[in-house]
């Protein structure tokens, strides 16, 4: 058996025959995906089982969102649609971080002299301090625009809901109960609007058929236009989240 094995849609596979290995083992990461197995099972490694492959493919592009991932540092300035993010040294502080969010609309993030950006910890508590602040701005933020869009152009829907989910910027249940992801924040105006009518539509017809897409239309002729857009953006925005 070859040592590596090229799939065509995983890529290289390095395989690993292994006499500790009790049977076979699957494990992929940035330096590349692995398959360790005991030589008795050697028959058994290929051709790669369909739910292996979903495995590695679903692994790999989690792998691949990370190695993208925005780095925080200290010149970081981010403008999202309800406050721009700027980092402030701040010597009194030890080893943690603080935020406060000015009337002008400026999230300062404070972090003490000699603070380690690169660690993986730090980045997660900077992006869980913006999550904190997304979230308040999207309580505040959403409802009211949900509710003038809603009469604008003649909806009606029976609660919100506020979530931080990173692959969905909304959903409606067949309740008319909508949720929006705080995430959406990060989006410019006219694509929040778009995601808002989008769900709204939802509370008319729940699929994404003809007479879905003929709502849509008629509040946004240009849709598949604002769904490209809206497809660009959300990779940026997956960066930062």
């Amino acid at each position: 058996m070859n040592q590596v094995y090229h799939h065509p849609k995983i890529g290289d596979i390095r395989l690993l025959p292994n006499t500790r290995c009790r049977g076979i083992k699957y494990s992929i990461s940035s330096k590349g995906a692995l398959i360790s197995f005991n030589p008795l099972f050697a028959d058994r490694v290929l051709p790669l089982p369909a739910d292996k492959e979903e495995w590695f493919l679903r692994h790999k592009e989690r792998i691949g969102r990370q190695a993208n991932k925005y780095m925080y540092d200290a010149n970081s300035r981010l403008q999202t649609s309800a406050f721009e993010i700027r980092f402030v040294e701040e010597a009194r502080l030890k080893d943690s971080l603080s935020a406060v969010l000015s009337t002008s609309g400026v999230l300062s993030i404070r972090y003490p002299s000699g603070f380690c950006f690169e660690l993986p910890n730090r980045q997660q508590a900077i992006r869980n301090i913006i999550r904190q602040f997304l979230v308040a701005e999207a309580k505040r933020i959403f409802p009211e625009k949900l509710r003038f869009l809603a009469s604008r152009y003649g909806f009606e829907y029976t609660s919100l809901r506020i979530n931080t989910a990173r692959t969905r910027w909304g959903s409606c249940s067949t309740e008319g109960n909508i949720s929006l992801s705080a995430y959406m924040l990060f989006l410019p105006e006219n694509l929040i609007d778009f995601v808002c009518v989008h769900e709204l539509c939802h509370t008319r017809e729940m699929n994404h058929g003809a007479r879905f897409y003929g709502e849509l239309k008629r509040i946004y002729p240009n849709y598949i236009e604002m769904n490209k857009a809206l497809k660009a953006k959300g990779k940026e925005v997956a960066r930062y989240i």
